[in-house]
């Protein structure tokens, strides 16, 4: 009787060492303390917003070309002066014509005067003042006609001179000294720099990470801060990628500069090395209170780090990770 009694004693001894036996040992570190934010990059370029080729917009020699390849110029600056003789004549021509219609409007107001003393005596016909106040009415419409001819070509004595409509960069000269110039020949190609922005191709898949990371513009081993400003919608058939522009906040690099778009995802990541397969589904591991518990995750890719959804404070088994399986007994190491 009294080994039963020893055994029945015991039992719950036993079954206790067992439970401690199976309870497999690990150790957690909570999420926000082994999170990454994986960098990401994409090929961009610093491009100017003007890069303009300009034209004569008159038929004219060209007498001198005041800048050089190369050379920093203002806004407002000279370029290409062109002979304006011809245009300055025509414009002497009209301003003349222009005076002679105001002298036969002065001289067809007064008749129309006289003409209206006249009908008051009854010693005219109403036709007679009509036509007087006709022929006032069409000199009125030739001066107007006029004042938009002398200024047409004021505006072409105007075009004889070609300046800098900003500040930049002679980038060439695409005319010489004594060549004749026509509407549309392009003289002077300008670079601007104080109007710059970065331009780079983002995968449509990243792109809403761009709306609340920080970015920067890599560039012969500089480091650039750069905003977000536009984001298309469209994808370039070519590269499938869309078009995302920044612009300097502080320092900037030259135009025309070729490097690369940088920035950390803003969504927490879990590295690679906490990631576990189970069966077919990828996942991690977490401890609440002694069990262990896998979550999946749905768009992990093997070997690569993985967004996660669960809180900072989640406790995320560590060491012991490996052999564990949904819902193992947890000896955890304090």
């Amino acid at each position: 009787m009294r080994p039963l009694i020893t055994l029945i004693l015991l039992l719950p001894t036993a079954l206790l060492a067992n439970d401690e036996k199976q309870a497999i040992p690990v150790t957690t570190v909570t999420l926000d303390t082994i999170s990454i934010k994986p960098l990401h990059s994409a090929p961009a370029t610093v491009v100017a917003l003007n890069h303009s080729r300009l034209s004569a917009e008159i038929n004219a020699r060209i007498n001198l070309i005041h800048v050089k390849v190369g050379q920093q110029i203002n806004k407002g600056q000279p370029l290409v002066s062109l002979d304006c003789r011809d245009h300055r004549s025509r414009l002497l021509q009209q301003q003349a014509e222009l005076v002679r219609f105001q002298s036969r409007e002065t001289q067809a107001r007064n008749k129309l005067q006289r003409a209206i003393n006249l009908k008051s005596d009854r010693n005219i016909s109403q036709e007679q003042l009509e036509e007087r106040d006709t022929e006032l009415a069409a000199l009125k419409a030739q001066i107007k006609a006029q004042k938009e001819t002398v200024a047409q070509h004021r505006r072409n004595v105007e075009r004889c001179n070609l300046t800098s409509p900003f500040k930049g960069e002679v980038k060439a000269r695409l005319a010489s000294d004594g060549e004749l110039a026509a509407p549309g020949t392009p003289l002077i190609e300008l670079l601007q720099h104080s109007e710059m922005e970065v331009e780079a191709k983002i995968r449509p898949e990243r792109a809403g990470q761009l709306k609340t990371a920080k970015a920067f513009f890599r560039c012969q081993g500089k480091r650039y801060p750069v905003n977000l400003i536009r984001l298309s919608t469209s994808l370039d058939p070519k590269t499938r990628t869309l078009t995302a522009r920044f612009i300097f906040p502080d320092k900037t690099a030259p135009v025309g500069s070729a490097g690369r778009l940088e920035w950390n995802n803003p969504a927490p990541h879990i590295p690679a090395d906490y990631i576990q397969q189970r069966g077919a589904q990828l996942g991690f591991f977490t401890a609440s209170g002694n069990s262990a518990k896998f979550i999946p995750l749905n768009n992990a890719l093997e070997g690569r780090p993985a967004t996660v959804s669960v809180a900072a404070e989640t406790l995320i088994i560590d060491q012991g990770r490996h052999g564990l399986k949904h819902d193992d007994t947890l000896k955890i190491a304090k």
